[in-house]
């Protein structure tokens, strides 16, 4: 089955077949404002991803406790709990630890919180108002990573029990 298929401005397709039925990656987008969510999916609907939304911190780390996100939009203020702090949560987790982080604020907010960012396990930063074109680009990198990811993991296994479970138990380490 083949969704929508579009060019995007990055070259890339936008909108790929989902392979031999596997599950659609999910991305998971958290703000606290509605009318953000509700953009951010009209610009990333498109593309053959499953969105997940959240409208807190709690809720974000609720979500990624029980599923698995190839990344994850995440606006840096909030109330409660704002964007910083879900970030350093999830890298105390070993299931969020990896999951790929670009953070979304506003213009002119200083290199103060990216640098709190970054070391909180951010890849990017993006401000608004954000380019649709750049965000769909970057979102693509990070699927076209996840699925080479899965596709490895995948051959991985294939090799047979040996390789795969020692690959899977952390056995099998990158040489120096």
């Amino acid at each position: 089955m083949v969704d929508r298929l579009n060019v995007s401005v990055c070259g890339r397709q936008e909108c790929e077949e989902t392979m031999n039925g596997q599950a659609r990656a999910k991305i998971l987008l958290v703000d606290d404002r509605p009318e953000n969510l509700f953009a951010l999916k009209q610009v990333l609907d498109c593309l053959d991803v499953q969105i997940d939304t959240a409208s807190s911190g709690n809720e974000a780390l609720v979500k990624m406790i029980h599923e698995d996100f190839f990344l994850v939009l995440l606006d840096v203020h909030m109330p409660d709990m704002d964007g910083i702090e879900v970030a350093n949560l999830m890298q105390n987790r070993p299931e969020t630890r990896d999951t790929p982080i670009i953070f979304i604020t506003a213009a002119n907010q200083g290199a103060r919180d990216e640098i709190k960012g970054y070391a909180a396990g951010a890849v990017d930063f993006l401000t608004t108002p954000i380019d649709h074109d750049v965000l769909k680009c970057k979102v693509s990198v990070f699927l076209q990573l996840y699925r080479k990811q899965q596709k490895l993991e995948q051959e991985i296994m294939a090799c047979g029990p040996t390789v795969g479970e020692a690959k899977r138990d952390g056995l099998l380490q990158r040489s120096s």
